[in-house]
C-alpha cells in the first residue's frame, strides 16, 4: 500500500484487496472485482479528505498488486505493479500478453478521474518478474525499477544483455512519447493513425496508414483538415502558396477549384 499526494492537494492511495465491496465510484474504468486472491486498486480524496475523487479497482481473474505510483500535471496516474492474470487489463499495449511465468509486471497510465486506462502493458518474460519503483524525468520519460528471473526478459540498448544470477534486477524506460495522446482520444500517439485530430475509432477508408481524421474529409477548400471550410483554409493556403512553410495534408481537398492535383 503506498500514497502520493498531486500538485492539487489530492491524495492518492494504491494497493491490493480482497474485497468484493471495496468503495469504487460510478464512473470507475473497473467497478467490480475482477477474481483472484487479490486486485490492484487505485482510490483518490480530494484535496479536504471528505470525498472520492474516484476509486477503482485494477486486475483480472488472477493476482495483482500496485507497488509504486506517480501522478502527472493533469492528474493521471502512472503504476507500476505485478500481475498473475492472463487477462489483466491491456490498452495501447508495449507488451500485450502475459510473458509465459506465473508473475509479469505491468505498468499502466490511468486518466484522471479514474474511468479510462491510456496505456496499459505487461512487462516480462517466461519466469518471474516484478515492477516496484517509479520515477519519472523533467521531458516526462517514464523509468521503473525490479527484478526477474527470466532469461528472455525484454531488453533494448542493454548495459547488461543476459542475467548474471538467478535472480537479476532491471530498469526500464519509456519515452514520454509512449504516453502521449495529444488529441486525447484514447490512443497513444505512437499508434495513432492521426494523432492531432480526435479519431478513438482510427477509421483509414483507403488503408493508406492516415486516418480519415487527418486526410480527405471529402471538403474542396478544407486546406488545413479541420472539416470545414474558414478563413483559416484560406491562411493555410496562403502559407503554402507564399512558401511560407505550410505542408499540404490532403493535397485533393486543398485544390480549391478541382482543376487540376496538386503536385
Amino acid at each position: 500500500m503506498g500514497l502520493r499526494v498531486a500538485a492539487d492537494g489530492k491524495a492518492h492511495v494504491f494497493g491490493k484487496t480482497n474485497s468484493t465491496d471495496y468503495p469504487t465510484t460510478p464512473d470507475a474504468h473497473q467497478a467490480a472485482y475482477g477474481g483472484g486472491g487479490n486486485d490492484a486498486y487505485v482510490t483518490v480524496l480530494d484535496s479536504s479528505g471528505s470525498a472520492l475523487h474516484y476509486s477503482t479497482y485494477l486486475g483480472g481473474s488472477g493476482d495483482e498488486q500496485v507497488w509504486d505510483a506517480m501522478v502527472d500535471m493533469s492528474g493521471n496516474a502512472f503504476l507500476v505493479g505485478t500481475t498473475s492474470s492472463g487477462n489483466f487489463p491491456v490498452r495501447n499495449a508495449y507488451q500485450a500478453a502475459c510473458g509465459g511465468g506465473s508473475v509479469d509486471g505491468f505498468i499502466c497510465k490511468l486518466a484522471d478521474p479514474g474511468h479510462a486506462l491510456l496505456f496499459s502493458s505487461y512487462l516480462g518474460g517466461s519466469g518471474l518478474d516484478w515492477c516496484r519503483c517509479l520515477a519519472a524525468d523533467a521531458s516526462g520519460n517514464i523509468y521503473f525499477t525490479g527484478r526477474t528471473n527470466s532469461s528472455d526478459f525484454p531488453i533494448l540498448n542493454a548495459y547488461q544483455a543476459t542475467g548474471h544470477g538467478a535472480i537479476d534486477a532491471f530498469v526500464t524506460k519509456f519515452t514520454a512519447e509512449t504516453f502521449a495522446d495529444s488529441d486525447a482520444d484514447g490512443i497513444t500517439d505512437p499508434i495513432d493513425n492521426c494523432p492531432l485530430n480526435t479519431n478513438p475509432g482510427q477509421e483509414d477508408s483507403d488503408h493508406d496508414g492516415t486516418g480519415d481524421a487527418c486526410c480527405c474529409t471529402g471538403v474542396r477548400g478544407n486546406v488545413n483538415y479541420t472539416g470545414i471550410v474558414d478563413l483559416a483554409d484560406l491562411s493555410a493556403l496562403v502559407s503554402y502558396l507564399t512558401g511560407g512553410g505550410y505542408a499540404l495534408p490532403c493535397p485533393n481537398e486543398a485544390n480549391v477549384n478541382g482543376a487540376e492535383l496538386w503536385t
